[in-house]
């Protein structure tokens, strides 16, 4: 789903969140201290190669997006960032899902000048200890030189779509990775749905599980 400050309480606890991070929120004078939460195997920031040095500070980056989206056109509504939830594969290591990852942001965002904040997360404890996943904010207004642009591009297109894009780029990528590595499993980005009408087939090791 599209990350708006009107569908969310802030977008700098969004991201703390998800990182395992501490963040005082500029706005609200708040902070969110996730520093003790469990889980997080790697968190880091994927930027464009000529981007200013400050968008790698977690903080600031989230806190300028906001404070721009607070001063635009529309401030009650403005849209701040997608996010997606994309479950990885469990045979890979984890500096391997970290190799993967980036592949992907590079790919589909960061090439087209867009900031991606990211975090692998180790599979819940009530699960199967399977579903190592990787939780990911792209911010939608890219950086412009020393600062975020004025204007918003339509990078993504019609949303159904850009995610049909998506899951496919993901399923192609994992599974390059996954033969890079000598695994033999192999990724599906169908739907559910979508496999059960292709019976037998073999159980797919980890989905693309969409943006939310």
């Amino acid at each position: 789903t599209i990350k708006g400050r009107a569908k969310i309480k802030s977008i700098v606890a969004a991201a703390a969140y998800r990182a395992g991070d501490a963040l005082r929120d500029e706005q609200t004078k708040r902070l969110y201290d996730y520093t003790k939460k469990r889980g997080v195997l790697h968190s880091e920031i994927s930027a464009p190669k000529d981007a200013p040095s400050w968008v790698h500070n977690r903080a600031e980056f989230w806190n300028r997006l906001d404070y721009v989206e607070s001063h635009s056109r529309r401030p009650d509504d403005a849209q701040l960032a997608h996010s997606f939830d994309i479950a990885l594969p469990h045979e890979l290591t984890t500096a391997q899902q970290v190799f993967l990852v980036r592949d992907f942001v590079r790919e589909n965002f960061t090439r087209k000048g867009l900031v991606s904040d990211w975090a692998i997360h180790a599979p819940d404890k009530e699960g199967n200890g399977l579903n190592f996943h990787v939780h990911i904010l792209v911010a939608m207004r890219p950086i412009e030189g020393q600062r975020f642009a004025r204007q918003k591009p339509r990078t993504f297109g019609r949303q159904a779509e850009i995610v049909r894009e998506w899951r496919q780029r993901w399923a192609k990528l994992t599974n390059r990775h996954l033969a890079r590595y000598g695994i033999e499993a192999r990724i599906d980005e169908r739907a559910q749905a979508e496999q059960a009408k292709d019976a037998p087939k073999p159980l797919p090791p980890s989905a693309f599980l969409g943006v939310n």
